[in-house]
């Protein structure tokens, strides 16, 4: 089976709807509509041109953030809030001697950053990072860093903290072999570290580096290194807190080998999570103790051919509640079904889908020559129990949309005063590296 992984960008919304973003087999952008039920709502075409790259964010007010790149080299930002859709050009690039990829948006502090990566058509070994930061009117371009690369880019990976602080890894060629390296930009001075600390130590070749800022601001990194022969999983985390704070460490792993793809982690509830894919099936490692210890977890076979690499962006607050997510491993049809979001519902969905015909075609044969049981007092009575049941269901529903709002209430609250308690965290993190 070749597994074919598409990318798309996830968002949710303050009342549980999802808007999923992608480009279609002739690469028109598509938004797909989900209810608060993860049910299909609405496919409907953003842009009806051939679209290079793209990328999704939305903010705290649910107003989509989307930028992406056309044939002619036209850079196109566009807000779409009250079901309107308003652009705006930011730029032109130049495609004709450039290629560009890894277009990413985001809104932190109420600033646009679109991140990008070129190189010259001439010699694809040499690309520049580059981020856009600004308003729909004004924007302005630093240049992050220059690296050396195979004629394919290896893409970098970007996060940021809750005072604003952005976290950025990638991979550039040393000699004949990759290595992963990290930086930041301090939001207050407002420029980027110009000493990338390397993360990967091996003399040998590194791939698909990830990067997670956790709900509690630990910074962590997992990436691919090739050990005999196969593609070892490796992993090493930063804390603000504890003995070892603003130092980056080794954390062993239960031995994963011969992967594929980019790893990713995430929270849920009090458990930090690490997906990855291995052969034919897509596994997780789960940790107790904020990533100091690892245990394997799930494994679930990959029965489908297709599935997405999703960017997760979400303001509901039961989400906020599971913890920090920016990247899923999905299936969307109609519904999306995530691979090891929470609670595993999911996946004995996905592991189900697969036999859900088999069983429907048993339950037919099964109810076959089945008389019907007659009309009576007592299935009357069934019936007037199901009508209450459902006023019972409805009311509930309710009350849980009073929930959600006072969760989003505590949330905002929550992240006013996480802001004053992380002030301090960047200028320890600047003393560190001098």
């Amino acid at each position: 089976m070749n597994v074919k992984i598409m990318k798309s960008s996830i968002l949710r919304t303050l009342n549980g709807e999802y808007y999923n973003f992608y480009l279609n087999q002739n690469n028109k952008l598509m938004m797909d509509k989900f209810n608060s039920l993860n049910s299909l709502m609405s496919t409907s075409l953003v842009a009806n041109e051939y679209i290079l790259d793209f990328s999704a964010f939305i903010d705290e007010k649910d107003k989509v953030h989307l930028i992406y790149l056309l044939k002619d080299g036209n850079l196109i930002y566009s807000i779409y809030f009250n079901d309107k859709w308003s652009e705006s050009l930011v730029g032109k690039f130049n495609l004709k001697s450039n290629i560009y990829n890894n277009l990413s948006i985001y809104i932190i502090e109420n600033v646009i950053y679109i991140f990008y990566a070129y190189a010259n058509l001439i010699n694809k070994k040499i690309w520049t990072m580059e981020v856009i930061i600004g308003n729909k009117t004004n924007w302005t371009k630093k240049r992050i860093t220059t690296i050396l690369s195979e004629n394919s880019f290896n893409s970098f990976r970007v996060d940021y903290d809750k005072i604003g602080n952005i976290h950025f890894v990638y991979t550039s060629r040393e000699g004949e072999i990759n290595q992963v390296y990290y930086t930041f930009y301090n939001t207050y001075m407002r420029n980027w570290n110009q000493i990338p600390f390397q993360i990967s130590d091996s003399n040998t070749s590194n791939l698909f580096p990830y990067l997670f800022v956790d709900s509690k601001d630990n910074i962590h990194i997992l990436w691919y290194t090739l050990k005999n022969k196969d593609y070892e999983l490796q992993y090493k985390k930063l804390s603000p807190n504890g003995k070892d704070k603003y130092k980056w460490r080794s954390i062993n792993l239960p031995s994963i080998k011969n992967c594929t793809f980019t790893p990713i982690m995430f929270e849920s509830k009090d458990t930090l999570k690490i997906v990855y894919l291995k052969n034919k099936t897509i596994n997780s490692l789960y940790s107790l103790d904020n990533g100091e210890s690892w245990n394997i977890n799930d494994k679930i076979n990959l029965h489908s051919e297709n599935f997405h690499f999703s960017n997760y962006i979400s303001n509901f607050g039961k989400d906020y509640f599971l913890g920090k997510s920016n990247n899923f491993y999905c299936k969307i049809n109609n519904e999306i079904l995530f691979y090891f979001k929470d609670n595993h519902d999911d996946n004995l969905k996905i592991e189900m889908e697969t036999s859900e015909s088999l069983h429907e075609n048993i339950e037919n044969k099964n109810n076959e020559g089945i008389e019907k049981f007659p009309e009576t007092k007592e299935t009357d009575d069934l019936t007037k129990l199901k009508e209450s049941m459902t006023e019972m269901s409805n009311t509930i529903k309710e009350i849980q949309i009073s929930i959600d709002n006072m969760e989003d209430d505590i949330l905002t609250l929550k992240k006013t005063i996480k802001k004053k308690d992380d002030v301090n965290f960047l200028e320890k993190l600047l003393a560190f590296f001098k």
